[in-house]
């Protein structure tokens, strides 16, 4: 096509080496899985618009297909963005109960120990009264039997 040799323009880049009938099921899915530095959806976009002209409804029809694909991938991504930051959240949750539980435990020991000393304590306190009331005892006893 000499028309098309004489209109390409420089420092443009060209997604498709050749016009591909978008009508040509297999012609269109090889052009879009061939290898090269673009991927397939920006092919699929080019062939697309390369066939507006000729084949206007199925364009129209094979963009809004590719349109739903998009937004369907993005949805895709969504999701599994918000099950990651569920899973994380869940660690996060999982880590503060663990820590929480650690310091229960912890202040269960300490409860114990002050428990363990305050009965100490007053075991101590009582044996001291105990030995206090038997002198004041003893020391009266001596005091009436007159020793």
């Amino acid at each position: 096509m000499i028309l098309d040799e004489h209109l390409r323009a420089n420092g443009i880049e060209y997604l498709l080496e050749a016009p591909i009938d978008i009508t040509d099921y297999k012609q269109f899915q090889a052009e879009l899985t061939k290898e090269g530095k673009h991927n397939p959806l920006d092919k699929a976009k080019a062939i697309i618009k390369a066939n507006e002209e000729e084949n206007p409804e199925l364009a129209l029809e094979l963009s809004e297909l590719l349109k739903k694909k998009l937004i369907d991938a993005k949805i895709d991504r969504t999701k599994l963005e918000l099950m990651k930051e569920i899973r994380s959240v869940d660690a996060k949750i999982d880590n503060v109960k663990l820590e929480l539980t650690k310091e229960i435990d912890s202040v269960k020991i300490e409860i114990q120990t002050i428990k363990s000393d305050t009965i100490k304590f007053v075991a101590g306190m009582m044996i001291g009264q105990v030995f206090v009331i038997g002198g004041m005892i003893v020391g009266i006893f001596k005091f009436f039997m007159g020793s």
